[in-house]
């Protein structure tokens, strides 16, 4: 049967790829799995500490005072100071959750796979991502209960009348002033927050002039 050339181009349909008989299988490109880089997982930037457990639960104190109830007193030459007996947290206890995920791989989607290892590792890729997915939210969850007092912003970020800055030193001073020995270091904003606070008028007048170590050219 003639055949005119060139061939039509092989077509895909769903998962099903149909290829002229004269001509080659299409070169396979798979695109990149996304990383935790990619994802943005913060859990690991907010709690930074690492503890094992023992017993299948962590046993921990909650608030421990930073001074005696009682206060110091003058005394005369010879005297006994008076005592007190320092006050303990209060105990609470976190169980110990196992979390995981099994996935099924076939023998023949690997056989028949250009790249057997690569199917492996990408499954595996997604249920550590996914694993993480569910820490990351978690630990969201368990910051945001934790939380004991707020601070109202002066206005809202999305208004003319917003002053980012002092709000964000009127909640550090929030935190300090709980005097727990807390110095918060770090914000946690969505993108858009962020966006809105790197391109504040009022922050941009408080950079140095002449440079590039602002957002605006590292981003």
């Amino acid at each position: 049967m003639p055949v005119s050339y060139p061939p039509a181009p092989p077509t895909l349909a769903g998962d099903l790829l149909t290829i002229h008989r004269l001509l080659q299988s299409p070169t396979l490109i798979r695109r990149r799995l996304r990383t935790l880089a990619d994802l943005r997982f913060v859990a690991d930037q907010i709690l930074t500490q690492r503890f094992r457990s023992s017993g299948g639960a962590v046993l921990y104190e909650i608030s421990e005072p930073m001074f005696n109830e009682r206060e110091i007193e003058a005394v005369a030459p010879g005297s006994e100071y008076p005592r007190d007996t320092p006050a303990t947290g209060e105990a609470a206890v976190a169980a110990v959750a196992n979390w995981g995920q099994a996935v099924f791989i076939s023998d023949a989607s690997i056989k028949r796979n250009l790249y057997g290892g690569s199917e492996i590792d990408r499954a595996l890729r997604k249920v550590m991502n996914t694993v993480i997915r569910k820490v990351d939210r978690i630990t969201i969850a368990a910051v945001a209960s934790a939380v004991s007092a707020t601070q109202q912003a002066t206005a809202g970020w999305e208004g003319s009348a917003a002053n980012m800055l002092l709000d964000i030193e009127l909640a550090k001073a929030e935190v300090a002033d709980l005097e727990m020995g807390y110095n918060p270091d770090t914000i946690m904003m969505s993108t858009q927050k962020y966006a809105r606070l790197v391109s504040d008028d009022k922050i941009a007048s408080l950079r140095k002039r002449e440079t590039t170590d602002n957002p605006v050219y590292s981003g």
